[in-house]
Formats: structure tokens, C-alpha cells, sequence
């Protein structure tokens, strides 16, 4: 659809809404300002059937107290309704459909369950169907519900939602009865019994509940209240009243004895030595019921601690602990203490509860000073805090130091040491240990700081086919001036790093039994943490199994060591726990940067920090494995042809140093050939031959020739070249090799064969070829053929004859093709590609164009447009400078070709100018330059280029925009896809300066060329004056004409628009944009309008010629009264007027 037939579509479209927008401006009632005349008996003719109310006239009170009669015409529910939609001070609500009028549940406990029968009794408010939502969730149906009432109905369930409903189908205000048979769990809880159900909000709900015993009590209840509780034989009746929600009743028979509570408790304990003779000890324990509620227990503290208030005790008040009396011991039957048991602290809640609870306990004791200087110091409990009677007690317990201090521990009855977590290690946490049970014991023996120095090792080995490297990283904190010792024994220590954190000079590195390793001066005094990395190896034997020592680190604190065993690519490693010494499988691996390996590591925690512990493994060697795929992408012009090879080499086991092909020397001839491996270029280099030698053995370093790759008797037309891999390369990896080859020409014959030749890898025996694959694409001028080979063709038809694609299954040294040129008339031209480059500034006009033609004549003539500058013209042929003679006409140009018999493709390129320009604002039309006697044009491109402040309205016709929307600082923008630079290499012509980035740059093309197109521009200032006046003229025609914001206007103007912009979408994009201004203004004047009508006094409309009187203010009477039309029919409609109409 051309220009012409979409604007007459718009046209008779936009026509096609008038009539529906003038009906809907004739439906708007002119409002009658004039009084009405009092009309006389005699003309008064009412009908029998119509009676006259006179309703009440309202009088309502404005800002200022003053009474103003309201428009008659509706009642006073109407004016509240309208009052409060204008206000939108609340939205309609949604019609009630049901009524829940009563629910009964009745029925007996047996078994463990209650026997429920639930009845409800439902009222429809309005005619059809209704949900009924009854809820009980947690119970089950057991047979069909029973109906009762005139209708339909049917019972769901939704788990998760509302439980079961019922939907009900009857008359408005009839009323249906529903019996459902349910059965529901009821819990044991001790001596007490639980039953929970979820209820709808009823009016009226009753449980009748038989249960079995003859004294039961009421427990708690929860969601309702207790009418009854009565005897009935042998069971008891329940009878509650108010059940809403969430229903919970819990009884109890005082007949029954009740079972033993059961508890279990988890506690947390943080033991502080802060000080010489200070020990504090906190613990928070969190005791839970399994069968009942908790309302006290009794814990017993650490052995000679003392119980002392805690602050969350005393800030919350949720319990009390105290001290067990010996009076209160005996009352509670409870044992008498050992002199070594703590003291017994009872925990009282404020009430039972069935949840758990968590309590916080402190204690605190003081240690005894030595005897003398040598003697040993005591050791102190870090256990205890047993809650008596629990059934099952775990959890932690942390050591936390002061700096001065070293811990040493002894850790018995099922007490364990556990990893730190980084936010514990932070608050001063020296050690964390685990317990199972209680009562446990975990004692630790306080002493002072010799040398201060605490360690976190992390030791890894690198595990190859002939030795064992360690690299141990080591993470000290030192507070004091002290030398390292580690015990490195039967490693040879190749360095410790950072160098300038020791004295290298003063360190002996042979002496491994222990390596003392001496600090500097400034990293003594610096007393903070430092970490060394210690680099040693050792030789494994040659055959057999093989053990390490692992290093011992003669530290004061040492957390438990963490082991990384890598092997090699080329080794697998068996552990041999048999063997090994003090350690242990870690179950979750630390998060540590380890270098990348095939085989998943192994790691290991060493579990004794004392003993020296002891790696043991097996290892066996694996062979490097290969496998290799290519695929070649050629690029076929009608000068060159580009090609690039694409070796995806996988290498499993061991790296590869080295990668080597067979080369053809016509490659090497051209100097075209290059490598890339991962974008970076590489450096290859010639060698000799090497043959596979006969035993099938291979060499590491050279790649070997494989026989069956290069046709016999032309191994003297290639050349061996290798290419070093930086680092080694394994896993995967892809090297791109890229040259260029000539292409035949086109001679005049139909077809020409074209044998491209390939690299081949060098491989070795260890390489397996897995795919062989190409993919050809030439110009649109020639087509492609697979020529007879090994090759199988594998055409895209999406790509028409100038692609082609195929693939072998082993490595071929040639690709053949055949090459198939369009057929050409003797003395034709034939133009490929041509650009225009059109440069508009505010005074002139500069054309660049660019031909890219086949043809065998020596001269060719160029037309150039009307009003060009044939005086100024420079031409230049495949970037050099050519002579051309000026015809009679002034516009045509006879250009001399240089003569190239074997290449048929020319590039003409010209730069001529126009003597000024049109005016900015308008239309403009643009003639183009043309190659005269020129068959076709296969594709064509016009570039447009305009100053900063002008801009292209609508797009050429007949020519396809290549633009994008981008944003441009402050506003969207039209930018090209194509660069200068982009359609110079398309077209192969020379490299120009670019164009002002700053100017306005478009782009059209086209499958032919384009003789002339009319364009239309305008200046911003112009555009932005233009467009924000009609939206400004638009906005405020919209504000004081109310018929335009009718919803038949605002629909015709909204599919006017649409039909703009869908048919111009770019020009309506830069109109949008540049009328933002005056759609701002207009929003401005309605904003402004809105404020001003909401204080404006409405007057009211007047139907006689006298109003009658107001009512007395102080009276509070309401008087409604309907006007009636000059005639004394029915009551008038009322109308309103708009916000800002005073009439």
C-alpha cells in the first residue's frame, strides 16, 4: 500500500465516525436558563394513571453557611450515591448472596475421633446460585450430604481454601438446610485431650460434644465459650455456644491420672575466662513438651558456679529461676547432690505452655589462684546447665578467651569439638564443642599466654605421576615477638612467602625437623594477623602405595587443619584410609580458590591437632586423550575468497603444549595465513616432517603426520608448521585459522571449478577425528556446486544458490567447488551494489556516489542530477583518480576504465556538488545519479545527512527505512544501522572522513536504483512550535467544550490517532514528542480550571417564577421537591452542569 491509498483510507475512515460523533453531540440537552411560565388549570391535562408527590425541596449549606436550593429531580439516596462517587469516597459493594443462619454440631468422642454431625441453616438473598463457604477443614465427610429445601445443590473441597462449600441454587429469600457426617481427630496431649475445628462466622453456633468420663473439666478453650458441662451416664456433655474461627477445646478427666511429662531440651552455652580468677558462664536453653504443657523444671548448673540475674530475665519477666532450697529439693523428690554437682535452679513460667520455651541462665565462679608459681592450674567445667528429667539434651558449647589466655581441654561422655562459624569466631570464640547427651563433661585448664600465637592451616597437595607438592597456607594471629616452628619432616621446603614478612637470611631451610621460621622486626612489632603460604615437595616412589606427614604446627591455639588433595589431570588417586593417621572425610568441602582440575577433590579434617596426622593414597596413570572437530566457513567474492578454519580440540587427562597442521604452500604463499586462540593472535613456525614412527609410540612435543590425511604424492605441496600454546592448554579449546585465496574469474564460460585448499591438524595417534564439516556463501551473482568428492552436500534452502554446506567423515585437504556466473549480454552492465550519500547543509547540497558494476566495455557514461556541479566533479576507479570527458548535455560524464582484463568488478565512486539549496522547511525533491545503459541494480542504499536543528518528517517512498529509535540525551531519535564506515567496506570503496556526529544521519535502501523521491523537512523550532500549539489548542478546546471529552469524541479522536500512527508511526512519534510543551500547558489549564470550579457557587435551575421559601435552618427539616415541565407532566430529568459552566 502506497502514500496515496493509505491517506485516503485515513480519510474515509475518519469520515465514517462523523455521523456517530454528531449524534452524540445533538444528544446533549442545551441547559434552559429562562424561568418557567406557571401553567394554567385549563391546559393542564394529567393523566389518570400518574399521580404528583410533592416531595421535600433540600436546601444544603456551602463554604460560607449560606443555604442553597438543590436541583430537584432525583431523591436523596441519589444525591448521597452521586456525592460519593464524585468524591470516590468509596467504591459500590458487592451484593450479599447468602445468609449463614445457624450451625449445630453434635455427636460423641470414641476411638480417638469425634463423631460430628454438623447442621446449617442457609437463606439466599438474591435468585440463582451461591457459594456457601462452610469451612472445617481439618475434618473428613463420611457419607453424602443431606438436602433439605427447594433447589439444587452440591458440596466441594478446597484444601488450602475456604474447606468445603456448598452451592446452592434456589429463590431469593428462600431458605435450605445442610447435614454433613464428619469425623475428627482428636489429639492426646499427657492426660489431656485436644479437638480443633475451623468454623464460618455464623450467627447462631452450638457443639454439642459427648465425651468419655464422669468428672471432666474443661481445660482451655479457645474460639468459643462453655454453656454446660453435665453428666450422661457413663460420658460427659459439653455444650458450647459462640464457636467463630478458629476453634479450640482442650478437657481433662481428674479421674484419669495423667502420663509423665516428656521433654527434651536444646542448650547453647558461652563460657568466658575473662580475667585470672573470673569465669562466666551464660547458657540459653530451649526446653519443648512432646506430650503436655511446661510450667516449671529444674536445671543443674556447672560444678562450683553460682547462679546470678540476667537481664533478659529481669527486662521480659516471662519466668523466674532461683536457687533450689533444700526444703524445696526434698518436696520435688529429688536426690541429694554429690559435692561435686553444681547448684539446682528451678525455672517457674509465669503460665503452661505447650510451645517451647526459651530460657537464659548465667553463672559465674571464681577460680583459685596457684598454690605456687610451678604448680598446675586447676581445671574448671564448661559443661552442665542439665535440665533433670529431659529425655533428650543436646547442643553447643563455646570456649571464649581473653587475649592473655590459652585454653587446653579435655573432652569427655559424648562431647566432641565442631567447627566455628565465622560470625562466632568474630565475638571471641577460641573453640566450639558438641554434646548429644547429659550429663557430659568438658574441663578446661586456663593458663598464660606464652607465645601467643594461634594458627588456622589449610594444607593442599598436589599429587602428580612423579612427586607431591604442598603449598600450606597458614593464618596467624600473633600478640608478641615469637619465631614459627613447623614441623616439616621429610619435606624438602623450596620457599615461604611473603619474603618480606621473614628473615630468608636468618631461616634454615634444610633443617625441616621442626623449620623455624624467623620473623621480621616489623611484622613482630606489628602484632595483627598475617598468613604464610609454605611451598615444599616430595618424591613419591615409582610404583606401589605412598604416605605423607602432613606439617605439625607447634602453635599455642590450633583450629583443626583442613586438607584439599588435587591430582593431577593425568593421575587417578585412590585414597587409602587404612593408612592414613588422624584424619577424617570432611562431608561438606570449605569454600576455598582452587585451581581448576578434571577430578574432583578430596578433602580431609584433621581430627587430633596433637598427633601428627598422615595422608596415604595409590595413584595411576592416565594417557592424553583428543579429540578433534573443524568446520571451514568460506566467504566468496568475485575478487577473493576469505576463509577460516575452526579446530575445536578436546583434551582430556593431560595438556597440550603444542598444536601442529599441514599447511599447502599456496597458503603459505599468499601471507594471508594467521592463528587466534581466544582472540589473541598466535605465532606459528615451519619444521621438519616427523612420521608416525611404526611402533605407534608418540612425541609430547612435535605432532606426528597421520597417512591417511594428505593424498599420495602431494606431501611435496605442504609444509609442517607448529603453533606453541601459551600455558598448555586442556579441557577444551578452539585456535581460528584464517588466509585468503583467490577466486577463478568469470572468463565467459558458464561454470568454473574452484579447489580451495585446507589445513590439516598434524595429529598424533592419541587423536580422534569426530567431525569434519564447511559452510560457503557467495555473492548473489554466483551459485555454488558441489564438485564430485568425499564431500556430502548438505544445502540450506534458506539461503538460496549462493550457499552451500556440507561435511566429510575424515579430513580432506580440498573443498571443491564449482562456481557458476549469471549469464551476461555482450556489451551489459551490471550494477551490484550503489550508495548515495545526499549532504544537506543550510546553504548547499554534496553528493557522494558509489557504483560497484560489472563490465566489459572500457568506458562508461554517468547521468548526473539536475543542478549539479558537473565542473566540480572528481571520480576515481578502484581508488585511483580517472579522467572523464562533460558531454554536450552538461550532465553526463564519459569515465575512461583502466584496463584489468582479469578482474571484471569495478568500484566508480563521485563527489560533485549543487550550487545552494531549497529553504528548510518544506518539501524537497531529490534526483539521483544513474549509470546509463545499466540493466539493474541489485541493492541500493541513500544515506541522508541533515544539520543538528532539522529533521526528516516522513520517509521517501518507494525506499526502505534502515533506522532505529535511540535515546539522544533528552529525547528519542532516529539513527542510522549502517555506518559510513559499514556501507564503505559493503562496497568496497575508500575511506572517507566521517560525517559530523552531531548532524542528523538516515538511511533507505532499495532492491533497485531510485531515479528521484521527495522528501519533507522541517526545523525543531518550527516542529516544536507547530505541534505544540494544536496539542495546546486541542487540550484547552477539550477543558471549555464539554461535548468534546463525550465518550463518541474522545473514541473518533482515539481512532484518528491510532490510524496516524499506525500508518506514519515515525512521524508520530517526533509529533508526540515535540507537542509534549503544549499538552503540559493544557494539563496546567484544566488543573488550574478543576481548582477554581470547586469554589464556585452552582446555582440552581428554576421552574417558576416564584421559589419557594427555605425551611427554617433550626428546624433539621429535608424538603425534596421534583420540578415538573411547562406543561405539568411527569417530573423533569436533571441536568449538570460541566465544572467551569455558570449557566
Amino acid at each position: 500500500m502506497n502514500r496515496s491509498q493509505r491517506t485516503i483510507l485515513f480519510v474515509v475512515l475518519g469520515l465514517s465516525l462523523l455521523p456517530t460523533f454528531a449524534v452524540a453531540v445533538r444528544a446533549q440537552t442545551p441547559i434552559d436558563t429562562t424561568p418557567a411560565r406557571a401553567a394554567s388549570p385549563a391546559a393542564s391535562t394529567v393523566p389518570q394513571n400518574i399521580e404528583e408527590v410533592d416531595l421535600p425541596t433540600v436546601y444544603l449549606r456551602d463554604k460560607d453557611g449560606r443555604l442553597v436550593l438543590l436541583i430537584g429531580g432525583f431523591s436523596y439516596e441519589e444525591y448521597l450515591e452521586l456525592n460519593r462517587m464524585h468524591r470516590k469516597l468509596e467504591s459500590p459493594q458487592p451484593q450479599r448472596r447468602f445468609s449463614l443462619l445457624s450451625m449445630n454440631i453434635r455427636g460423641p468422642v470414641k476411638d480417638g475421633s469425634a463423631q460430628l454431625k454438623a447442621t446449617f441453616r442457609i437463606k439466599l438473598l438474591l435468585e440463582g446460585w451461591a457459594r456457601v463457604p462452610l469451612r472445617l477443614n481439618n475434618t473428613y465427610l463420611v457419607k453424602e450430604a443431606l438436602y433439605r429445601g427447594e433447589g439444587e445443590h452440591f458440596v466441594d473441597y478446597t484444601e488450602d481454601g475456604d474447606g468445603y462449600a456448598c452451592w446452592i441454587r434456589g429463590a431469593a429469600d428462600s431458605v435450605h438446610t445442610v447435614e454433613l457426617d464428619l469425623l475428627a481427630d482428636v489429639e492426646q496431649l499427657g492426660g489431656e485431650s485436644r479437638l480443633q475445628l475451623q468454623t464460618p462466622k455464623v450467627t447462631t453456633a452450638r457443639l454439642d460434644l459427648n465425651v468419655p468420663g464422669l468428672e471432666v473439666e474443661v481445660a482451655q478453650i479457645e474460639g468459643g465459650d462453655v454453656q454446660t458441662v453435665k453428666r450422661q451416664g457413663a460420658s460427659t456433655l459439653l455444650q458450647m455456644i459462640g464457636l467463630s474461627g478458629e476453634f479450640r477445646l482442650t478437657w481433662r478427666d481428674r479421674r484419669r491420672p495423667s502420663a509423665p511429662l516428656v521433654t527434651e531440651a536444646r542448650t547453647h552455652i558461652r563460657v568466658e575466662f575473662d580475667g585470672k580468677h573470673h569465669t562466666r558462664s551464660d547458657a540459653r536453653i530451649l526446653v519443648h513438651a512432646l506430650n503436655g504443657a511446661v510450667e516449671s523444671f529444674v536445671v543443674r548448673l556447672p560444678g562450683g558456679m553460682k547462679l546470678v540475674p540476667h537481664e533478659e530475665e529481669l527486662g521480659q519477666r516471662r519466668y523466674r529461676a532461683t536457687t533450689l532450697s533444700e526444703e524445696r529439693r526434698v518436696a520435688l523428690g529429688l536426690p541429694e547432690p554429690t559435692p561435686r554437682d553444681g547448684d539446682l535452679v528451678e525455672v517457674q513460667l509465669q503460665r503452661k505452655s505447650a510451645e517451647p520455651v526459651e530460657v537464659a541462665l548465667r553463672a559465674v565462679k571464681l577460680r583459685e589462684a596457684p598454690s605456687s608459681p610451678d604448680a598446675q592450674p586447676t581445671l574448671v567445667e564448661a559443661s552442665g546447665f542439665e535440665v533433670l528429667g529431659a529425655a533428650h539434651q543436646w547442643g553447643h558449647i563455646d570456649v571464649a578467651l581473653d587475649s592473655e589466655w590459652n585454653a587446653h581441654w579435655i573432652a569427655q561422655h559424648v562431647v566432641r569439638q565442631d567447627n566455628i562459624p565465622a560470625d562466632v569466631r568474630q565475638s571471641g570464640v577460641a573453640a566450639r564443642f558438641a554434646f548429644s547427651q547429659q550429663p557430659c563433661s568438658l574441663k578446661v585448664r586456663i593458663t598464660p599466654k606464652e607465645t601467643r600465637v594461634r594458627v588456622e592451616p589449610i594444607h593442599l597437595l598436589y599429587v602428580s605421576a612423579r612427586e607431591v607438592r604442598l603449598e600450606s597456607r597458614l593464618l596467624y594471629r600473633i600478640r608478641g615477638a615469637s619465631d614459627l616452628s613447623i614441623d616439616l619432616t621429610g619435606w624438602q621446603v623450596d620457599a615461604v612467602t611473603p619474603e618480606n614478612l621473614i628473615q630468608a637470611t636468618q631461616t634454615d631451610f634444610e633443617n625441616t625437623s621442626p623449620l623455624t621460621v624467623v620473623l621480621s622486626p616489623l611484622t613482630q612489632e606489628a602484632k595483627d594477623e598475617l598468613e604464610l603460604r609454605v611451598l615444599a615437595r616430595q618424591t613419591l616412589p615409582a610404583e606401589g602405595p605412598f604416605s605423607v606427614r602432613l606439617p605439625q604446627l607447634q602453635a599455642t591455639a590450633s583450629a583443626p587443619a583442613t586438607v584439599v588433595v588435587l591430582p593431577d589431570d593425568n593421575v587417578k588417586l585412590t585414597a587409602l584410609p587404612e593408612l592414613a593417621v588422624g584424619l577424617d572425610q570432611e562431608p561438606l568441602p570449605p569454600q576455598l580458590d582452587l585451581p581448576q582440575r578434571m577430578q574432583t577433590p578430596l578433602y580431609f579434617r584433621v581430627s587430633n591437632s596433637e598427633q601428627q596426622a598422615i595422608f596415604a593414597g595409590q595413584i595411576e596413570l592416565r594417557k592424553r586423550a583428543v579429540s578433534l572437530s573443524s568446520s571451514t566457513q568460506l566467504e566468496l567474492a568475485s575478487d577473493q575468497t576469505r576463509v577460516e578454519q575452526r579446530f575445536q580440540y578436546k583434551i582430556a587427562h593431560e595438556p597440550l603444549l603444542r598444536a601442529g597442521f599441514w599447511a599447502p604452500r599456496s597458503v603459505l604463499q599468499s601471507g594471508t595465513l594467521k592463528f587466534l586462540l581466544d582472540d589473541q593472535p598466535l605465532t606459528w613456525q615451519a619444521v621438519e616432517p616427523t612420521p608416525l614412527p611404526a611402533d605407534g609410540s608418540t612425541d609430547p612435543t612435535l605432532p606426528a603426520l597421520e597417512p591417511a590425511a594428505i593424498p599420495e604424492g602431494a606431501l611435496d605441496d605442504y609444509e609442517q608448521i607448529v603453533i606453541d600454546l601459551p600455558g598448555g592448554r586442556i579441557r577444551e579449546c578452539v585456535i581460528e585459522a584464517q588466509y585468503t585465496l583467490r577466486t577463478p574469474p568469470d572468463e565467459g564460460q558458464n561454470s568454473v571449478d574452484f579447489l580451495a585448499p585446507l589445513l590439516l591438524p598434524a595429529s598424533q595417534s592419541e587423536t580422534t577425528v569426530s567431525d569434519w564439516r564447511f559452510l560457503a556463501h557467495a555473492e548473489e551473482h554466483i551459485k555454488l556446486d558441489l564438485a564430485p568428492s568425499p564431500w556430502r552436500a548438505a544445502v540450506d534452502d534458506t539461503h538460496g544458490s549462493s550457499t552451500i554446506g556440507g561435511r566429510c567423515e575424515a579430513p580432506c585437504s580440498t573443498l571443491p567447488l564449482r562456481l557458476t556466473y549469471a549469464l551476461r549480454e555482450a556489451g551489459a552492465l551490471v550494477v551490484d551494489k550503489a550508495w548515495l550519500q545526499t549532504w544537506l547543509s543550510l546553504r548547499d547540497r554534496r553528493d557522494r556516489a558509489v557504483f560497484r558494476f560489472r563490465s566489459t566495455e572500457e568506458t562508461v557514461r554517468v547521468v548526473l542530477p539536475q543542478a549539479a556541479d558537473a565542473e566540480s566533479v572528481i571520480v576515481a576507479v578502484d581508488g585511483d583518480r580517472a579522467r572523464y570527458l562533460i558531454e554536450n548535455d552538461g550532465r553526463t560524464l564519459s569515465i575512461q576504465l583502466p584496463p584489468r582484463p582479469e578482474v571484471y568488478d569495478r568500484v566508480l565512486e563521485l563527489w560533485y556538488g549543487f550550487q545552494g539549496r531549497p529553504l528548510v522547511n518544506g518539501l524537497l525533491k531529490i534526483n539521483c545519479p544513474r549509470i546509463d545503459d545499466s540493466r539493474r541494480v541489485d541493492r541500493f542504499y541513500w544515506q541522508l545527512c541533515l544539520p543538528e536543528g532539522e529533521h526528516l518528517l516522513v520517509s521517501p517512498a518507494g525506499l526502505t527505512a534502515e533506522l532505529a529509535w535511540r535515546w539522544r540525551g533528552f529525547h528519542w531519535g532516529r539513527s542510522s544501522n549502517l555506518s559510513q564506515r559499514d556501507l564503505e567496506d559493503w562496497i568496497n570503496a575508500s575511506h572517507q572522513a566521517d560525517l559530523p556526529s552531531s548532524s542528523n544521519q538516515y538511511l533507505f535502501s532499495s532492491f533497485d536504483a531510485v531515479q528521484s523521491t521527495s522528501i519533507y523537512t522541517m526545523h525543531r523550532r518550527w516542529a516544536l512550535l507547530i505541534a505544540s500549539l494544536l496539542s495546546l489548542g486541542v487540550g484547552l478546546a477539550m477543558v471549555y467544550a464539554p461535548f468534546l471529552r463525550h465518550p463518541a469524541a474522545l473514541l473518533a479522536a482515539a481512532v484518528l490517532l491510532g490510524l496516524g500512527a499506525f500508518f506514519y508511526p515515525d512521524t508520530a512519534l517526533l509529533a508526540s514528542q515535540a507537542g509534549s510543551i503544549g499538552l503540559a500547558l493544557a494539563a496546567t489549564a484544566y488543573l488550574i480550571d478543576w481548582g477554581v470550579a470547586g469554589r464556585r457557587v452552582v446555582r440552581p435551575l428554576t421552574h417558576s417564577a416564584v421559589a419557594p421559601a427555605p425551611p427554617d435552618p433550626r428546624s433539621g427539616a429535608t424538603l425534596i421537591r421534583p420540578d415538573s415541565d411547562s406543561q405539568g407532566g411527569a417530573p423533569s430529568t436533571p441536568e449538570y452542569a460541566p465544572p467551569g459552566d455558570e449557566s
